[in-house]
């Protein structure tokens, strides 16, 4: 599979067979983890691996999609240790830099799962500190997401990222630069791949 059809076969799943994940799938999923870019190279981002019903369990009464929780086969918690980054960058690198880092490599973690076949669900956290509880994480370290990660069920549907063309978000040279289509040397590109995409879908 190429990169760009990744892209667009990548969806969120919120409910799971209940079937294990083979453990050389696991691996490879953090492995992705070694090639996330990190704003002076601080490394700040870290897995916590949750296998457990019961912990599965509390964690959901703390998440904004506890359904999919609950029913994961595996749940990665990503969280910001912010020691190092607010030591080097201030208030900004724990508030700003170190959300960033954790973005970068939760796609990187997303990706790598459709790869493999599997589904995932990124799920925000309601609670971070009751969540710190419960795993035992002390001092500066920040909660940023929860990711589920599991076979979907056949019957679940798929929530498709977003489809919406460059022409409609991107500007050229400053807020204000024109997004005209006659001005986009790169439309009848972007409008030839898409289309290509289709056609090795049907």
């Amino acid at each position: 599979m190429d990169f760009a059809e990744l892209l667009k076969k990548r969806k969120t799943y919120k409910r799971f067979k209940d079937k294990d994940i083979a453990w050389n799938n696991l691996a490879k999923i953090l492995a992705s983890l070694s090639h996330t870019p990190s704003l002076g190279n601080v490394q700040n981002v870290r897995i916590i691996v949750i296998k457990e019903e019961n912990k599965k369990l509390a964690l959901s009464k703390h998440a904004y999609e506890p359904s999919a929780v609950r029913s994961a086969n595996t749940i990665l918690l990503l969280y910001s240790d912010n020691e190092e980054i607010t030591q080097i960058f201030g208030t900004k690198g724990r508030e700003v830099y170190s959300y960033i880092s954790c973005g970068q490599a939760l796609q990187n973690i997303l990706l790598q799962a459709e790869e493999l076949g599997l589904a995932s669900c990124p799920v925000p956290p309601s609670d971070s500190d009751a969540i710190k509880s419960l795993l035992d994480l002390k001092g500066d370290k920040m909660p940023v997401m929860l990711i589920a990660l599991g076979y979907p069920e056949e019957e679940a549907v798929g929530i498709e990222s977003s489809t919406y063309l460059p022409e409609n978000f991107v500007a050229f040279e400053n807020y204000k630069g024109e997004r005209s289509k006659s001005l986009w040397p790169l439309h009848q590109t972007i409008q030839k791949v898409i289309h290509r995409i289709k056609k090795k879908k049907h």
